[in-house]
């Protein structure tokens, strides 16, 4: 998908996840010349899960995150029950550039943390989400 996408003219690909799948864009960033610019990892479940890649098994965020090139944001409301603050700042400190926001209680899990409580507006969070999609750094 990443070099289809480079193929049609993208210049940067940004890879997101969330929830069950918040540890995807990891691995599938931590793969070798992976064409991958940036990764989001919104409310993470299952960090040390084996994803079951091809060439790795046994790749789960947790075993990956060390290789982790690119910048990537890690995002958990403080209350979220996917994984905890601990968990998620471990694997944020193993990622050389990475980024953590643990936003506050009552935030929402995965999706619902780009909208205010309700759904109907915006969140204060979600201009940070669209800011490093637009320009991804750590």
């Amino acid at each position: 998908m990443v070099a289809d996408l480079r193929a049609r003219g993208a210049t940067q690909v940004v890879v997101v996840g969330a929830s069950a799948g918040g540890s995807i864009p990891l691995v599938a960033a931590a793969r070798p010349n992976s064409g991958i610019t940036a990764a989001v990892s919104l409310s993470t479940a299952g960090l040390s899960t084996p994803l079951g890649t091809a060439d790795a098994s046994d790749a789960s965020a947790t075993s990956v995150a060390r290789t982790i090139r690119q910048p990537v944001l890690y995002v958990l409301a403080r209350d979220d029950t996917a994984s905890t603050v601990p968990e998620v700042t471990s694997i944020s400190k193993a990622t050389k550039r990475s980024r953590l926001l643990v936003l506050p209680a009552g935030s929402g899990h995965a999706q619902e943390v780009l909208y205010a409580p309700g759904g109907q507006s915006p969140s204060p969070f979600r201009q940070t989400f669209l800011t490093f999609l637009r320009t991804p750094s750590a």
